[in-house]
């Protein structure tokens, strides 16, 4: 019977050695290093467009529901829809209400925010809320009727939502000028 040589090397590597394995613990800890500060940019950004998707969403529904009942609607913060009282500061839901006159104005909708974005009103005369009329208008500002938006902020970005004098709204990069039109 023939004997099968095996060379010496060959017959004692079975595995992978204490080298092989850190080599790959390292690369792939650099790997990781490098993507996880992209990846953290790209959930930022994408829960910062979905806090403004939603308050654009709300804004939308609060016009349409001042239009459609033929009635003044607000949007405000509400603590939650247990609390439905307008807050001054930004909390994590966003309450849109119907003024009916005689009675208490009623809680129609909630929108949930994103738990990190930070919100707020600029440019309105109340200072957290902000009212459609009953065509679906914008309420008057100033005699200049200037422009109202709704801040979004997360991390160190930011959107606005842009809400014109005759109902018209946008989502907007950046501020530089207003698309109202007087």
């Amino acid at each position: 019977m023939r004997r099968i040589s095996i060379p010496h090397s060959a017959a004692r590597q079975r595995g992978v050695n204490l080298v092989e394995i850190l080599a790959v613990l390292l690369i792939v800890s650099l790997l990781a290093g490098v993507a996880w500060p992209a990846g953290q940019g790209m959930i930022n950004q994408a829960e910062l467009r979905s806090a403004t998707n939603t308050a654009f969403n709300a804004l939308l529904y609060t016009r349409h529901e001042a239009a459609r009942l033929r009635q003044t609607a607000y949007l405000c913060f509400i603590p939650s829809t247990s609390q439905p009282t307008c807050q001054s500061q930004s909390t994590g839901t966003l309450g849109v209400f119907v003024e009916k006159s005689g009675e208490a104005d009623r809680l129609v909708q909630a929108f949930d925010l994103s738990a990190q974005a930070r919100l707020h009103f600029v440019g309105i005369q109340h200072p957290y809320k902000i009212h459609f009329g009953e065509l679906g208008q914008r309420e008057r500002l100033t005699e200049q009727n200037g422009t109202a938006y709704l801040n979004v902020e997360l991390a160190s970005a930011q959107r606005h939502v842009e809400v014109c004098y005759n109902g018209r709204i946008r989502i907007r990069e950046q501020l530089t000028q207003s698309e109202c039109q007087g």
